[in-house]
Parts: C-alpha cells; structure tokens; sequence
C-alpha cells in the first residue's frame, strides 16, 4: 500500500531505501546523490557505528 501511494519515483526510491537498508529516516534524508556509488555497493554508518548496505 505504501509503494502505491507513492506519488513520485523520488518518494518510491526515498522508500525502496528505507525499506531495503533498515536505515533511519534522517540517515536517508541526509543522502546526496553523490554519496551512494553503485559500483562498489555504499554502506551506510548508522547509530554505534553498525555498518548498513546501502
């Protein structure tokens, strides 16, 4: 229900994100574009320094 009430790819990407790395709503608001690099799969520092995929 939450992708379909998605309005936008942005809001489906911001949620696919969420729901894929477990990263919290400020860690994923706080990405840029330039910080996720495909190629050699990001990872992301959460909360006690817990190493999350990105």
């Amino acid at each position: 229900m939450l992708r379909e009430s998605c309005d936008t790819v942005r809001q489906r990407a911001f949620l696919e994100i969420l729901y894929a790395t477990g990263c919290r709503l400020s860690e994923v608001h706080g990405l840029d574009k330039a910080d996720i690099n495909l190629q050699n799969m990001s990872t992301v520092i959460g909360k006690g320094d817990k190493l999350q995929a990105l």
